[in-house]
């Protein structure tokens, strides 16, 4: 069974399709169809990505059944990937085949394009960007 597909909706945006496979992976709760990445920015400047993973299929094991099933309960899951950081997991309520996601899809792949021409690559460490200071300034009195 490929349902349902998972989405993490904030995630910072150092993260990697392969760092969401390989530790996906290392819980062995599904075989991965596809990952996609779609970067996002907030008004206050602070850059993220919002993931949908697919599954080829869930695999049966007591892990994987636990968070198939809170998944479909509506309930979250929440996986740890490096010390205290973690990712909060939902059901994705969208349509697998939709319009959208290929448009998003389409659209990743022409920014992962881009960003492999001309964007430094840094270390997965990286912190969160954090807003711009201000440009007005207060007068102290």
């Amino acid at each position: 069974m490929n349902f349902p597909s998972m989405c993490i909706p904030k995630t910072r945006i150092t993260i990697t399709r392969r760092d969401i496979i390989k530790k996906l992976s290392y819980l062995n709760i599904g075989e991965i169809e596809r990952v996609i990445l779609i970067p996002c920015t907030k008004l206050e400047h602070q850059n993220y990505q919002r993931v949908y993973i697919y599954f080829k299929q869930w695999y049966e094991n007591p892990l994987a059944i636990k968070a198939r099933t809170r998944l479909m309960e509506g309930k979250d899951i929440k996986i740890f990937y490096e010390d205290y950081n973690f990712w909060k997991i939902f059901a994705n309520n969208k349509d697998t085949k939709s319009d959208t996601h290929k448009e998003n899809e389409n659209k990743e792949k022409e920014i992962e394009k881009n960003i492999s021409t001309s964007v430094e690559i840094h270390e997965s460490n990286t912190p969160d960007c954090s807003p711009p200071p201000s440009p007005k300034r207060q007068r102290l009195h």
